[in-house]
């Protein structure tokens, strides 16, 4: 008698590897999703910092003290993440990543950097 088919073995094997990779790629996509957030927030980071360093060259161009040129002009609407009004946070999706503001001198535009 010819058999033709599987054993029951046979696909019992099957589903528990298809189990096995469908967990792994949903733990994939999982973390997937907060590097983006990360990576996200470090551009808004970088996107900061060329905005202060803008301010900071038009205040000297100016003549004016570049730290309250800063603060007059500030604009903290960076696309997908926000700054939270005391300017300590940056908030992408579901993350919010502490952040530090180094004031403006005559010498150096601010720097924003993770706390």
């Amino acid at each position: 008698m010819d058999n033709k088919g599987f054993t029951l073995i046979e696909l019992i094997a099957v589903l528990a590897i298809l189990g096995i990779l469908g967990t792994i790629a949903a733990v994939k996509m999982y973390s997937f999703g907060g590097a983006a957030s990360e990576r996200v927030a470090e551009m808004a980071i970088e996107e900061l910092n060329v905005r202060e360093k803008m301010h900071w060259t038009n205040a000297k161009m100016s003549g004016e003290e570049p730290e309250a040129y800063a603060m007059a002009h500030k604009d903290w609407d960076i696309g997908d993440g926000t700054v939270n009004a005391s300017g300590t946070a940056i908030t992408v999706g579901e993350a919010t990543i502490p952040v530090v503001r180094e004031p403006a001198t005559y010498d150096h535009p601010a720097h924003w950097k993770r706390n």
